[in-house]
């Protein structure tokens, strides 16, 4: 008999530790959140390295607060999109993955999962949760949010306060070699060949690159007029990446043979000239940063207001109002 009344108050007590580990903290309209949902997201936001958790990581007072406001939000877009009949069709789901995939340049689905895994730490299958609300988000916020065009004004401000963060464009001069894939005879022979190439490029580039050169730019002596980072990075990555590192870290002008990590080939790439950037060259993408970050305001008030509309209550007493 002592045993059973030991076992009784042992599940019981088990019982009651499982309802205040899981205790409901917040209501919004006839949805609840519980402390384990707040736990699985802060335990989801934290492998993902741009998201708002992640940043705030070492706030530990705050973190299950931030995670509680991220969960409500979606709360009350999932109430509006249902107000509003708005839906993310499986083809429409599909359509997003393609672009993506598209944009990271993976080849197969099985290769765009493995990057996807290396940058979310999720499955494939919680990434395209993930993407479909992501989705309804932008539907909701389309519908709901409205945003104006930024200003000339408002423009040349922000390009002031981010001017570093704009390269400018550049003049560079080029040597390229391939050799035959899977022939180390071949590789040696360009190896060499492009050691006297850079031997002649300390005196005069131009020379080297129409002796030795078969990129397009030969007959130009390697030359590349002014261009944009990112327009370079378009036509050659590395090119670009290893012009963005002479320009930032104020390395030597004049690199030396570079094998390519990906394609049987050497470079030999100079750095001849840089210019400031422009803000007529970068309108576009000024006002589109601009619209997000008014979008993302305007959305964080919207939200704030349709708690309050839907009758939102935090249980918790340990929440910390942004």
């Amino acid at each position: 008999m002592r045993k059973s009344i030991v076992i009784i108050a042992l599940v019981f007590t088990s019982f009651l530790q499982a309802e205040v580990i899981n205790e409901v903290v917040a209501i919004i309209g006839h949805s609840a959140i519980t402390s384990i949902d707040i736990d699985n997201r802060i335990k989801r936001d934290l492998r993902l390295k741009g998201s708002l958790l992640y940043k705030i990581r070492r706030k530990r007072k705050i973190l299950r607060s931030r995670a509680l406001d991220l969960l409500i939000s979606e709360e009350v877009v999932d109430v509006i999109a249902q107000k509003e009949t708005i839906q993310i069709s499986p083809a429409r789901l599909d359509e997003e993955i393609k672009n993506r995939m598209q944009m990271s340049r993976a080849k197969n689905k099985k290769a765009f999962m493995k990057i996807i895994k290396k940058q979310t730490g999720m499955d494939f299958f919680s990434y395209k949760l993930d993407l479909a609300k992501s989705l309804k988000r932008n539907e909701v916020m389309r519908l709901k949010v409205q945003t104006k065009p930024p200003s000339e004004e408002e423009m040349k401000k922000w390009f002031r306060k981010n001017y570093k963060k704009f390269p400018g464009e550049f003049k560079l001069r080029v040597i390229e070699r391939y050799w035959k894939r899977g022939s180390d005879t071949d590789e040696l022979r360009i190896s060499n060949i492009m050691g006297k190439a850079r031997k002649m490029a300390k005196r005069s580039f131009a020379r080297a690159a129409r002796k030795y050169s078969r990129h397009s730019s030969k007959r130009r002596g390697g030359l590349i007029g002014f261009i944009r980072i990112d327009e370079l990075a378009k036509k050659d990555q590395l090119i670009a990446g290893i012009i963005d590192n002479m320009a930032k870290r104020r390395m030597a002008k004049l690199s030396q043979v570079i094998r390519d990590p990906k394609n049987p080939r050497y470079l030999i790439v100079k750095l001849v000239a840089q210019k400031k950037a422009k803000i007529k060259n970068y309108k576009k993408l000024i006002q589109n940063v601009i619209m997000r970050e008014s979008q993302q305001t305007n959305f964080l008030k919207w939200v704030k207001d349709e708690r309050k509309n839907l009758g939102t209550k935090i249980l918790w007493q340990g929440y910390r109002e942004k």
